[in-house]
């Protein structure tokens, strides 16, 4: 699955960033079942934004580029398979430190331990282990990504760079240069991360008013 090795992850995770700040901003305005909520749900969304909290997993977790299209096609994965399921401001951030970390597992060579990825996604330790599991089980332990799938999502990412005339063009570069890589290297210590937010799950809302919008459309 590994692409041209001539562009870094510094293109994709803009684009990556604004697909998703997209979704979240159409699903912030549903209204949440209850029912629906994960251990991935803060009670309030994290102060960092989307970009900002993709650029420091991209700084300190040196997993290869593909980790972070991975990470697109599994989020989709628990959408798909958890049809009451959404992803908002709430959960994104914890949706991502956790794809992101079992996508290098899964993936790469070189990997870090849980608690490496704990503090670089700014949550405990024992919190990061309980959301590999609960995502493992959302997911189905569907880990395995064939390269026309990953293709389908690296393209539709493309086409977002292209068309969606938003700051991530200018963000992610020519898209000519869109080319992800795999490199891994050993990150120094990250410095000690504030927490994304509040553990403990939101107060009780109304029952969703319509169905969740996938990631990417087949």
């Amino acid at each position: 699955m590994q692409l041209n090795s001539t562009q870094s992850t510094k293109h994709t995770v803009p684009v990556l960033a604004c697909v998703l700040k997209q979704l979240c901003a159409r699903n912030d305005q549903l209204v949440l079942d209850p029912d629906s909520v994960t251990k991935f749900h803060a009670l309030k969304p994290p102060a960092i934004t989307i970009l900002d909290y993709l650029e420091r997993i991209r700084k300190y977790a040196s997993c290869s580029d593909e980790c972070f299209v991975l990470a697109l096609v599994y989020i989709d994965r628990i959408i798909q398979s958890n049809h009451n399921f959404t992803v908002n401001s709430l959960n994104v951030h914890r949706l991502l430190i956790t794809s992101v970390m079992l996508a290098a597992k899964f993936f790469d060579d070189q990997y870090f331990n849980n608690a490496y990825y704990a503090k670089v996604g700014g949550v405990p330790c024992h919190e990061i282990n309980s959301l590999e599991v609960e995502f493992l089980f959302m997911i189905n332990f569907s880990l395995f990504v064939t390269s026309d799938a990953y293709m389908q999502y690296y393209t539709e990412l493309c086409n977002h760079a292209l068309n969606s005339g938003c700051s991530c063009q200018e963000d992610a570069g020519p898209l000519s240069d869109f080319f992800p890589r795999s490199t891994v290297a050993i990150a120094s210590e990250p410095s000690e991360p504030k927490s994304v937010s509040t553990n403990t799950r939101p107060s009780q809302r109304r029952s969703i008013t319509r169905s969740q919008t996938r990631v990417v459309t087949q």
